[in-house]
């Protein structure tokens, strides 16, 4: 008789002990759309607001403690209560409760079938039971889940178990394990010292030991043996390599063959290029193959010299770097002088980067003195000047210009037409060619926007006070309406077919006018505003 309340128990304490997982999704199918109606709700933000909606009405008392949201018929769409602590929504589809951060529990209805998901002290304890895939864990020793062809099983750290496809695994850690893949198959004991692998298509078995230090193994391709560090030896059809180290190396290929004489001498040579090795990196030599491009390295890579036909590179590391490409180029002595130029123009540069020069074909100049401090920068298109960071200067022949003084203040046009102008953090102001515009005084303090037609809203301490003309979308046509609001002390409405309403002290004093009909409300309690 007992087991049925202490069962009870039981979940109400797990339940108690439930967090909602931040990454879970939270869409709506019933959004908060206003109504260009005027004279309903009552409006004494943040202190007691009830705004009529399109299809419902949300109610805030001393927001954010408490927000309530039903729908026409008198339901309870979605709750909240110490936003985000509590937390209750529901629709024709899904459900979801929640006390944040102790639990939270939802329950959808989807095409393929019901989805449940439950969270206590995310990310400790989760269950989630779908058509499709199915997971539960207990933080961090355990987590499982199933779905159309994978499955998964861990008791952290000893166990992992799954599947996936045609794969499979099996893993006691560290003493023994095991997988397969298709034909493939890999067993171990104590990894990675002991392990075995097998593979019928390609007829390879494999053996390892303290890996991988020792191996043996063979397939229908090739062999393999390895005694680290001193012997390694690999075949895979036409390709192969062996190691007796540090004397010797040989490696084959189709294309290719490379040979390594201790430290001494080596070479590689394809059918493209031949180089050679004389005492490592000490000496190396390289020709292509019709000797038209050659290069010499001496203690690489303090010492470097190419030559080919378009030109040739030397590099005396770190003091001298040159390169030639037919009408392309550089020469630096760093860090006292460089010079490069290509067929637009050319750039000279002293104890860089305190000074650099551009000069250009086309006309124009470009001057650092030092980068990023001064620079100057004028050519057909425009001009530049900067004097970083107290001032910066950027005009266009297209008439676009931006200018800054410091971090405090800016003021720009684009090509387009669109012109801003800000003094950071006490203003900012923009408008586009098409008449719409934004801005702010003290970030929070004040802030405006408009769309160019003539709709927009200017806001006091977000919603201190208000002053909006927007349009709102109703059935298949467009309607504006006009509020100007002094929160919670004065409210007027009026839209654009002709109905208007003001109220006072939450709404206790009232007029509405729609139509023809002129209605008055005082003490709205008792009765419905």
């Amino acid at each position: 008789m007992l087991r049925f309340p202490l069962a009870c128990a039981l979940f109400f304490l797990l339940a108690l002990s439930a967090c909602r997982s931040p990454f879970a999704p939270d869409d709506e199918t019933s959004k908060d759309q206003p109504t260009t109606e005027v004279g309903l709700g009552v409006h004494g933000w943040p202190l007691y607001e009830r705004d009529v909606l399109e299809d419902g009405v949300r109610t805030d008392v001393l927001w954010p403690l408490s927000s309530v949201r039903t729908l026409s018929d008198g339901s309870v769409r979605r709750a909240d209560i110490l936003f985000p602590i509590a937390h209750w929504e529901r629709d024709e589809r899904k459900t979801r409760y929640s006390i944040r951060p102790l639990f939270d529990v939802e329950h959808e209805t989807t095409e393929k079938g019901l989805v449940s998901d439950w969270d206590i002290l995310w990310p400790l304890i989760g269950w989630r039971t779908a058509p499709e895939h199915s997971s539960s864990h207990i933080f961090p020793l355990w987590w499982q889940g199933r779905g159309p062809d994978s499955m998964y099983q861990v008791l952290f750290p000893l166990i992992w178990r799954g599947s996936k496809g045609d794969e499979r695994w099996l893993h006691v850690w560290p003493l023994y394990g095991q997988s397969s893949e298709g034909t493939a198959a890999t067993q171990y004991a104590l990894w990675p010292l002991f392990w075995h692998h097998t593979d019928t298509e390609d007829d390879r078995e494999e053996w390892n030991a303290f890996w991988p230090l020792l191996a043996f193994g063979h397939s229908k391709y090739g062999n393999t043996s390895r005694v680290l560090p001193f012997w390694w030896h690999e075949r895979n059809g036409p390709d192969s390599w062996s190691m007796l180290f540090p004397l010797w190396f040989d490696s084959k290929t189709l294309d290719s063959r490379t040979q390594f004489f201790g430290p001494f001498y080596g070479q590689y040579k394809s059918a493209d290029v031949e180089k050679k090795f004389f005492g490592g990196p000490l000496v190396m030599t390289s020709r292509n193959s019709e000797g038209t491009e050659k290069s010499f390295d001496v203690v690489w890579p303090l010492f470097h010299h190419a030559s080919r036909p378009e030109g040739q590179t030397t590099r005396l590391f770190p003091i001298l770097w040159s390169k030639s490409d037919e009408e392309k180029g550089y020469l630096h002595a760093w860090p006292l002088f460089g010079r490069s130029w290509d067929p637009e123009s050319t750039v000279t540069s002293t104890v860089w980067p305190f000074f650099t020069y551009e000069s250009r074909k086309a006309g124009g100049f470009h001057l650092n003195a030092p980068w990023p401090l001064i620079a100057i920068d004028r050519d057909a298109t425009g001009s530049e000047t900067r004097l970083f960071p107290l001032f910066s200067h950027v005009t266009g022949l297209d008439g676009a210009f931006s200018t800054r003084l410091g971090l405090l203040f800016h003021r720009s046009k684009s090509k387009d037409g669109e012109r801003s102008v800000s003094f950071t953090p006490l203003f900012s102001s923009s408008r586009k060619p098409d008449g719409s515009y934004g801005g702010h005084v003290g970030l929070f303090l004040s802030n405006w926007n408009g769309d160019g037609q003539g709709h927009g809203t200017f806001h006091i301490l977000w919603r201190l006070v208000q002053n909006d003309d927007v349009q709102v979308e109703e059935g298949d046509e467009m309607h504006s309406i006009h509020t100007l609001a002094i929160n919670p002390f004065y409210r007027s409405e009026r839209n654009d077919r002709g109905d208007s309403s003001w109220s006072v002290l939450f709404s206790l004093l009232k007029r509405t006018q729609r139509g023809e009909d002129v209605s008055w409300r005082f003490l709205w309690f008792f009765g419905e505003a």
